[in-house]
């Protein structure tokens, strides 16, 4: 499929903070995957489309309010027996966001940053699971039971005397507890640094591989995922109804 080249005027601004990459470790290698992770849409073919932004006739203007940062212009998915991909085009990339940060910051300086949740209403009720206005919580999505934060990380690490740094992502897994009526610490935790990632970014956006039994889903069942960009103005929400086929 051609790639999608959308423009935004806008731009981020992250802070330079070095810290660790707190990727988890795994015991074993995952189930191996139908997509590669490299945040090209060349070799994805039998997808459903979630959404495609739409603009007011002209590249750059977006029709969703946003504040200065990465802008999540669509999203497409599928899934297999053990993963629910997710592909979100881009603008611009986390690639050219890093390149402008180094540029009026110097090579030495790194980002971390907040990019977006997802939220998964397993039963599609938006009565049970979260609640709106709980404290210490993020922006929640009503009746979801999964939290899903997406972000970019910065590491350090040293090798024989000599220190490397860079950037990676990750994604993270929490789900709603009933009786503290809050999301729990995370479950999982998935970053570009594991052996075998299930997060990757490129030319066109940020490609994900969810393991479904992280989230308790299986074949034939339907839930509701939401995205919230961290950089999208209040009531800009995106809402797709999956089946896991």
């Amino acid at each position: 499929m051609k790639a999608l080249h959308l423009l935004t005027l806008f731009t981020i601004t992250l802070a330079a903070v070095v810290h660790a990459d707190p990727s988890a470790k795994h015991e074993s290698p995952p189930p191996s995957l139908k997509y590669k992770l490299d945040g090209s849409f060349a070799d994805w073919k039998n997808f459903r489309r979630g959404w495609i932004e739409d603009t007011l006739g002209f590249e750059g203007i977006s029709r969703i309010s946003r504040g200065p940062g990465i802008a999540f212009k669509g999203c497409c998915y599928d899934n297999d027996e053990n993963y629910l991909y997710l592909f979100h085009l881009c603008t611009p990339t986390v690639l050219k966001e890093i390149e402008r940060h180094h540029a009026e910051h110097g090579e030495s300086s790194f980002t971390t940053h907040g990019l977006a949740s997802l939220w998964i209403d397993v039963d599609g009720n938006a009565s049970t699971g979260a609640s709106i206005g709980k404290p210490n919580q993020p922006q929640v999505v009503a009746g979801a039971e999964i939290y899903i934060p997406l972000s970019c990380g910065i590491f350090a690490q040293v090798d024989r005397g000599a220190v490397s740094r860079g950037n990676y992502l990750e994604f993270s897994i929490s789900k709603w507890d009933s009786e503290k009526t809050a999301f729990a610490d995370a479950s999982s935790r998935y970053s570009t640094r594991n052996n075998a990632p299930l997060i990757g970014h490129g030319v066109d956006g940020i490609e994900m591989a969810i393991p479904l039994k992280d989230l308790n889903i299986k074949k034939g069942d339907r839930f509701v995922l939401s995205l919230q960009e961290s950089n999208m103005l209040p009531g800009g929400t995106r809402r797709i109804e999956i089946e896991i086929k």
